[in-house]
């Protein structure tokens, strides 16, 4: 933590150890109390984040002089409240953005049967690559489902990115037929 400014120690600036903050610290608390009550709305919060200004000033007390205690403890409170705030509002955004999902996946919940076809389906499928050639297979797998560029898929096997869209046509054209599209 530093001091109010960065400048040299100015005339009376002192510097603190851990128990001239505890001395100030309990001599300013029911204000800072008060203080992170109005800014924090809610009693408990403000509580909370008091105890931790106190905490904060006794584990890591300032390293440069201190010309005002009771400024360089609200300065504390303070910046503890906006990190308070801005973890909340963080908070809130994703628990919003989960709720936000569940809704939309709740409503899409897939009937039963369409979970008995679509398992059905892909047990097709599974089967079909099965059955490719090794190369056409890998190919396939890291083009359609991987959703790797030609490039990427050539370079990750060793080929050329012609060998790979020419792979590919045939994966498609065979599981076209094999799945009757």
């Amino acid at each position: 933590m530093a001091g109010a400014d960065s400048a040299p120690a100015q005339p009376g600036a002192t510097a603190l150890d851990s128990d001239d903050l505890a001395g100030a610290f309990e001599a300013h608390a029911a204000e800072v109390r008060s203080f992170l009550r109005r800014r924090l709305q809610c009693r408990e919060t403000a509580a909370d984040i008091t105890q931790e200004t106190y905490l904060k000033l006794i584990a890591a007390p300032a390293r440069e002089p201190v010309r005002d205690r009771r400024a360089f403890i609200f300065q504390v409170a303070r910046n503890l409240a906006v990190d308070y705030l801005r973890l909340r509002k963080r908070s809130s955004t994703l628990e919003a953005g989960i709720k936000a999902l569940y809704e939309v996946t709740e409503e899409a919940q897939p009937r039963p049967d369409e979970l008995v076809i679509a398992s059905e389906e892909l047990e097709t499928l599974r089967n079909a690559l099965s059955d490719l050639p090794q190369l056409t297979r890998a190919i396939f797998v890291l083009s359609r489902l991987e959703g790797l560029p030609r490039s990427a898929a050539a370079a990750r096997l060793g080929v050329s990115e012609s060998t790979v869209a020419k792979h590919l046509a045939l994966a498609l054209q065979f599981l076209r037929e094999r799945l009757g599209r």
